[in-house]
């Protein structure tokens, strides 16, 4: 399925499926530039002063650029299986896709806190149609979209601990 159609964001107007140019903004277009730096194979500067001038920024010490790093390594390792899309309708997936894995996340985090299958579909159905969920991450391209799937399993993984934890705790303060 070629991703270079119009729906690549959709409800955006500045979207162009043929061009790139001020698809993303802030911190987002940072994140998109050495994403598409990744994906072209070219090396991350040691200094970047076109980032910020005249002192310029050390990205590699500054910066965290796992995502950046991921969009592009599987643009590059992924992309002919979608078409070869051009690397900004990638980037206006990419985030989003891995984003939605925080509803399953959310899920067990949930699972893991209340111990009951129906407290964690709600939840976790709560955290998939929430409003604030779905607007912050339309037409962005931010760290907290790639991120969250990575909390929440860390947050269940934590809590399964605990739980674990404390019905093996045999010490002087067992109930």
């Amino acid at each position: 399925v070629p991703l270079t159609n119009t729906t690549a964001a959709p409800g955006l107007e500045h979207f162009d499926p043929a061009n790139g140019d001020c698809l993303f903004w802030t911190e987002g277009a940072v994140q998109f530039r050495y994403a598409r730096m990744f994906a072209e194979g070219s090396a991350i500067p040691e200094r970047d002063t076109a980032l910020q001038w005249p002192d310029g920024i050390e990205p590699r010490r500054d910066l965290c650029l796992l995502m950046e790093r991921s969009v592009g390594a599987l643009h590059r390792r992924l992309a002919y299986l979608f078409g070869r899309p051009p690397f900004h309708a990638w980037a206006a997936y990419a985030p989003h896709v891995v984003s939605a894995l925080a509803v399953p996340a959310a899920y067990l985090a949930a699972l893991a806190a209340w111990e009951g299958v129906a407290a964690a579909l709600l939840a976790s159905a709560l955290y998939a149609f929430s409003l604030a969920t779905i607007a912050r991450s339309i037409g962005s391209f931010g760290h907290e979209d790639f991120a969250l799937p990575f909390l929440f399993l860390a947050a269940a993984f934590l809590l399964r601990t605990v739980r674990g934890a404390m019905w093996r705790f045999d010490g002087p303060l067992a109930a």
